[in-house]
């Protein structure tokens, strides 16, 4: 992961783009995963947009006021959504061991 990242950096210089955007740097409610660790080692750095959702019908109104905006995963709290995540990898674990 870091060559292709140097590389991407190098290309940017080249490039003259100012900026190398790696996707989130934290998903959802998770915390810290290994990913964003490595976002953060290798420099990135959070930057927060603000994001506005604007009703274009009443049944848009609707929605936004029930929460149908967000994803699943913005709704869960953050301690269940570790617990639901250490459980479907031990899950896979289980299923890991019994095929094999």
């Amino acid at each position: 992961m870091n060559a292709l990242l140097s590389e991407c950096v190098k290309l940017c210089e080249a490039k003259q783009i100012p900026l190398l955007v790696y996707g989130k740097m934290v998903y959802g409610r998770k915390g810290e995963t290994p990913l964003s660790e490595f976002k953060r080692h290798n420099g990135f750095e959070k930057i927060e947009v603000p994001r506005y959702f604007i009703p274009l019908s009443t049944l848009g109104r609707i929605g936004l006021r029930l929460g149908l905006h967000k994803n699943l995963i913005d709704i869960i709290p953050g301690p269940a959504l570790r617990t639901v995540l250490r459980l479907r990898s031990k899950w896979y674990q289980v299923r890991k061991w019994r095929t094999a």
